[in-house]
């Protein structure tokens, strides 16, 4: 089964967005009231919308292969 590039792309946008918003959310409750950080969904949540976000990253890059990024997608993914 083979998923179209855009659809992929579309899933790392919505992840990394997701991401930023799970950031700036648990930030905001670390000044207003810390013992929200405390929940299990809070701890959880990060870990596996990091997994979608890097999983969705190395799937485009397959997708583009070595000749589509001019090296910076090779060293992009060394440096995580």
């Amino acid at each position: 089964m083979t998923v179209s590039y855009a659809a992929i792309r579309q899933l790392h946008v919505a992840a990394a967005a997701l991401s930023l918003a799970l950031f700036v959310l648990r930030a905001a409750w670390m000044l207003a009231s810390p013992a929200r950080l405390q929940t299990r969904w809070v701890k959880i949540a990060p870990h596996c919308v990091d997994t979608v976000l890097l999983a969705s990253a190395l799937c485009l890059a397959w997708q583009l292969g070595a000749a589509g990024t001019r090296g910076w997608l090779a060293a992009k993914v060394i440096g995580v």
